[in-house]
């Protein structure tokens, strides 16, 4: 994997309905492709433009965040969530603010002053962020912020950093458009990084996926790393390789041909089992204009929507090595 590149997306922040910075940085990434953006911001990537079929690879591009309601002249601010904050995880937790540059703490009140009230779990609405007089002067009502951390790596190769839902898929086609510039098999390949999925109506992924009008989709998202206190039937091991979505939702074959792929080229993965829809850009895309047979694979990773996301690298790779080899074998059919 290209660290480099993986650090810059992790530290480019993107919450939904503001991804500008994020679209700017993919066109400076992909110098060699055409890239243009749609009206809603998503990123549209022509990877290869003749081929037997049309292939949509996708991933969003938006990380969950906060937009500013309230701004105190004593310095704090009132926040309401942009996609699914845990409101546990609040106290304590720095935060970015993109308007105004600003950087605050929300605040947590001391376990000394609490009055038997420690258990109790406030609303993200009711938290207060301390900026500062001088900062709060800065940050416009209706501003966004998101989570502030630098990305650290361990010696496991782990990485933990906010925003790898979902940085993670887009590290995934990123590696995979590199490992296609040789052979890009029989297809032709067009990239979505869409906008919104984080807000919950694949906004993003369902017009950008209309105007590329694919015949095929694999989508690139993330899921529940292994860790304890969850059931492991809905999770996937860390380092166990990219999780080959099955749904009534997605294309049973395409799923198929992944898992095919992932075994003739002996590469890990792992299958993930959903009973209805997915809860990703792809439940968006199957239904675009007469249908488009979609896929899906997901890089799993711990403490989904908190400040400090943790992923496998050697994962991010293994899902890369399987999409770009299921491409190159024209597998997907």
């Amino acid at each position: 994997m290209d660290t480099q590149r993986f650090l810059e997306l992790l530290s480019t922040a993107a919450p939904s309905g503001a991804e500008q910075g994020m679209a700017a940085l993919l066109s400076r990434l992909l110098p060699e492709y055409e890239v243009k953006s749609d009206a809603l911001g998503s990123v549209l990537v022509t990877v290869k433009a003749e081929g037997e079929r049309h292939l949509l690879l996708e991933a969003h591009m938006d990380q969950v965040g906060f937009v500013v309601t309230q701004v105190m002249p004593e310095g704090f601010v009132r926040l309401a969530p942009v996609g699914g904050i845990d409101p546990r995880l609040m106290p304590g937790t720095r935060l970015r603010f993109l308007d105004g540059d600003g950087t605050g703490v929300v605040c947590a009140v001391p376990p000394h002053l609490k009055q038997g009230e420690k258990d109790k779990v406030q609303p993200v609405t009711d938290c207060l962020v301390d900026v500062g007089p001088a900062a709060a002067k800065r940050i416009p009502v209706g501003g966004r912020a998101v989570y502030a951390g630098k990305p650290v790596r361990f010696a496991d190769g782990t990485i933990t950093s906010p925003a790898l839902d979902n940085r993670a898929g887009m590290a995934v086609l990123l590696e995979t458009i590199d490992r296609l510039r040789k052979d890009s098999g029989p297809y032709a390949v067009s990239a979505l990084f869409a906008v919104r999925e984080e807000v919950g109506n694949a906004g993003g992924a369902v017009t950008g996926s209309a105007a590329l009008s694919p015949d095929l989709c694999v989508a690139v998202d993330v899921s529940f790393g292994m860790q304890p206190g969850v059931q492991a039937h809905k999770c996937g091991k860390m380092g166990g390789g990219p999780m080959i979505g099955f749904a009534p939702a997605l294309d049973t074959q395409l799923c198929r041909a992944l898992v095919n792929t992932a075994q003739q080229e002996g590469l890990p993965f792992q299958r993930e089992i959903m009973a209805g829809d997915t809860s990703t850009d792809a439940d968006g895309i199957l239904s675009v204009g007469c249908g488009v047979r979609t896929a899906l694979l997901s890089v799993p990773i711990r403490n989904m929507h908190g400040p400090l996301e943790t992923v496998c690298v050697q994962d991010i790779d293994s899902t890369a090595a399987l999409l770009a080899a299921a491409v190159r074998k024209g597998a997907l059919e």
